[in-house]
Formats: C-alpha cells, sequence, structure tokens
C-alpha cells in the first residue's frame, strides 16, 4: 500500500474533492505552482481486479499562497485525493489518483485526472494514469452487431472465448442483461423496455490453457426495433463482457 509522508505542519487529512465546486477567485499568473515530477505515470501490467495508486506532488514557489479550488478525473474508475486546498509559499500539495480498471477493460488504459486553482475556468494541469490490463481470455468478437432479426423467431449469437493465461480457469457467466428500444413508441409506453427471455448456454467453460470454447446466446424479440444487451462473465477476481446489438424486423405475415 502506498505511504504518502505527513505535510511539514497540520494534521494530514484527505479531502476527497470530485465533484466539489470552488467559489470564484482571481487566478493569478501560477507557473510557480509547479510538478515536481512528470505528469504522467504508468503502472505497468496489473489485473483486472488491482487497484494502484500514484502521488503527484505540486511544490508552491510563488511568492503568494495557492488555493486549490478541485480536482475530477476523466473516469469513475479513477478517484482523486488531496492532502490540502491551500498551499502556502514553500508548501506542498499531494494529489492522489487511485485507479481500478473498469469492468471488461483490455490491454493498455489511460485516464486523466484535472486539477484546478480556486476561481479557474481552465484546468492548471492535467495529469495522466496508465497502466496494461492483464487479460486471462481473449474474447471473440467482444462486441456482436446482427441486423435482420424478426420479432417472435428466436435469434442467437456466437462468441469464441479462448483461455490465454497459463493455468486452467473457470469461466461462469452471469446471464443475459437484454433492453428493447421499440420502433413504434406507443407500444412501449414512449420508453425502452426490459427484454426477457435471455439465454446463454453453457453457462460455464472451464478451459486449459490455450483451448477455446464457444457461448451461445439467445434471444426472441418482441418489438421492432433495436436490442441492446450483454452477457457478464467472471473469471476468479476478474469480470469481462461480451456487449451486443440485434436490429429487429417486422414479424412476417402469414399468407
Amino acid at each position: 500500500m502506498l505511504r504518502i509522508p505527513r505535510p511539514a505542519s497540520g494534521m494530514f487529512a484527505f479531502l476527497m474533492l470530485l465533484g466539489f465546486t470552488a467559489p470564484a477567485q482571481d487566478a493569478a499568473n501560477t507557473g510557480c505552482f509547479r510538478l515536481t515530477e512528470s505528469a504522467e505515470h504508468y503502472f505497468g501490467e496489473i489485473a483486472q481486479s488491482d487497484t494502484v495508486e500514484h502521488t503527484f506532488v505540486f511544490r508552491n514557489d510563488c511568492a503568494d499562497t495557492v488555493e486549490i479550488g478541485s480536482a475530477g478525473a476523466s473516469c469513475g474508475c479513477t478517484s482523486v485525493l488531496l492532502s490540502g486546498r491551500v498551499v502556502p509559499p514553500g508548501g506542498e500539495a499531494l494529489v492522489m489518483a487511485r485507479f481500478t480498471p473498469p469492468r471488461g477493460s483490455r490491454d493498455r488504459v489511460s485516464k486523466t485526472v484535472s486539477l484546478y486553482l480556486k476561481g479557474a475556468s481552465e484546468p492548471h494541469s492535467v495529469l495522466r494514469v496508465s497502466a496494461t490490463v492483464r487479460r486471462k481470455i481473449d474474447i471473440d468478437p467482444s462486441y456482436i452487431q446482427i441486423s435482420g432479426a424478426t420479432v417472435g423467431m428466436r435469434r442467437t449469437l456466437q462468441s469464441t472465448i479462448r483461455n490465454v493465461s497459463d493455468r486452467e480457469l473457470l469461466i461462469e457467466t452471469r446471464g443475459v442483461s437484454l433492453t428493447s428500444y421499440p420502433t413504434d413508441h406507443k407500444k412501449a409506453g414512449g420508453k425502452a423496455l426490459p427484454l426477457e427471455g435471455g439465454t446463454v448456454t453453457p453457462t460455464a467453460l472451464r478451459l486449459k490453457p490455450g483451448e477455446s470454447g464457444v457461448l451461445t446466446i439467445g434471444l426472441i424479440p418482441a418489438f421492432e426495433g433495436q436490442i441492446n444487451g450483454s452477457v457478464g462473465l467472471k473469471v476468479g477476481d476478474d469480470e469481462s463482457v461480451i456487449f451486443f446489438l440485434v436490429e429487429v424486423g417486422a414479424a412476417e405475415k402469414a399468407e
């Protein structure tokens, strides 16, 4: 766990500032309020379930006190904590970025943190954290787009799961989530509707390193329009998602 040193004076208490709006003040030339290191940090390779932290250090070399208004991240997967908002001349402000990979993320992931001084409409600094999310499985395709489904007729979609780790894996499915967006809004009461009856088979795959298995997703459209859906997968402590979109046409009329 990352340990952050105490400031020279006062009790150290991190303040969560996400969503905080500072009162207006004149933002003077604050180029003398600067980072002591790079504005980018790479965590390296991490697991899907990991949470990692990095602290950026700002030093106030200005003649006057600098006040921080807010700090926010580009994604809910990243939280921002500050050591304090008021930084006297010669003092330091510690900005911790804590990152957990979003569910289903793979390969290189990058997020930003924007630091605003009190009264400023533009960020004083934009910090960046990134990591390579280690994969246990490959999903092909991980996003499926199908047109030509018909109201009332069962439609199936398939995705191949491959074990790219060095050990046997149990891949468990978490069911199917389906939302129907009917073209005829009157039938839907003017809103999207949850769609029941989605299936995924098998409910689990046990794969040795290098082995592949096929998941079959089934659904029966109730309305002409569009269906958005997803299947959640759990592999140990890691989670992945298969997303899909289905365009649905009208049912064929009997002769």
